[in-house]
């Protein structure tokens, strides 16, 4: 007779299985998990920090809105955050924005807002 010792260790096994599948499809239902459309968002604000910038050495003064910096982006999408498009928040615009205050805020990834700051930098949040 055994001391069961090999069921527990099985059992302990597929436990642990189980666990990070749930982890795992749970990561798949969420689109804030979207590695891709977080990391195509951060690039979609660092676009828009060097269009600002043209936009701003041309008529000496922010744009009045996002769409008006339409001719110094090579792609339309990058005024708009990947899950625009299935539903998330539109970027929201913050024209008078100076220093560390968001000037472009996205919300949409679920970790915290993403955000170009008045300063130039593209703000992460802490991961969750």
């Amino acid at each position: 007779m055994g001391c069961g010792c090999g069921l527990l260790g099985i059992l302990g096994i597929a436990l642990v299985f189980l666990s990070l599948s749930i982890a795992y499809t749970r990561g798949w239902r969420n689109p804030a998990w979207d590695v891709r459309a977080y990391g195509t968002c951060q690039i979609h604000l660092r676009s828009l920090k060097y269009a600002l910038e043209s936009y701003r050495r041309d008529f000496g003064k922010p744009p009045a809105r996002l769409e008006d910096l339409s001719r110094y982006v090579l792609d339309p999408a990058t005024l708009h955050c990947p899950f625009e498009a299935r539903g998330g928040k539109p970027y929201v615009y913050h024209p008078g924005a100076v220093g560390t205050q968001p000037l472009i805020t996205c919300d949409n990834h679920g970790q915290g807002e993403l955000a170009l700051q008045g300063d130039g930098k593209v703000h992460l949040p802490a991961v969750r």
